[in-house]
């Protein structure tokens, strides 16, 4: 899942599924993460591919669609809120859950990529960015999050 224009910052695991019936998830979720089992710092330790996958609700994709081609030129608007609120909520979710610092350089992780990303458009230290996490409203993640994906420019 990316916005039309790739930005890595955003990119993770995407599939739609059917919610609902038979299904592990209410139909009236849009979207949920769904992380792989393992232990915070391990979780965090893994490739992005490795770590999770966004399920999109199936029964939404013919309407999101409809919803970004009704509007010529700025349809994409629509992909770069709901990829900026689901990038806000894994990043919050890493930030809180990471217990170890990682490498400035380390581009292979997903707690590595997050505070890259992060880094490169605050320049702030790994404890602020934790703070980031925990301030209600996420204010300054969400921020951040914007300004990576473009979602106003």
């Amino acid at each position: 899942f990316a916005v039309r224009q790739r930005v890595d910052a955003v990119a993770f695991p995407f599939s739609w599924r059917e919610f609902g019936k038979d299904s592990d998830y209410p139909s009236e979720l849009l979207w949920v993460v769904k992380w792989e089992d393992a232990t915070d710092d391990d979780r965090f330790s893994r490739p992005i591919s490795e770590a999770l996958t966004v399920y999109m609700n199936k029964a939404a994709e013919e309407c999101l669609v409809a919803m970004s081609n009704a509007f010529s030129g700025q349809g994409e608007m629509v992909w770069k809120m709901l990829a900026a609120e689901i990038v806000v909520l894994i990043w919050s979710e890493v930030l809180r859950g990471v217990s170890f610092d990682p490498d400035p350089s380390d581009t292979e992780t997903l707690a590595g990529q997050v505070y890259a990303h992060l880094a490169r458009v605050s320049g702030k230290s790994y404890g602020d960015f934790r703070d980031m996490a925990e301030e209600d409203g996420l204010l300054e993640l969400r921020s951040c999050v914007a300004r990576i994906i473009g979602v106003v420019e």
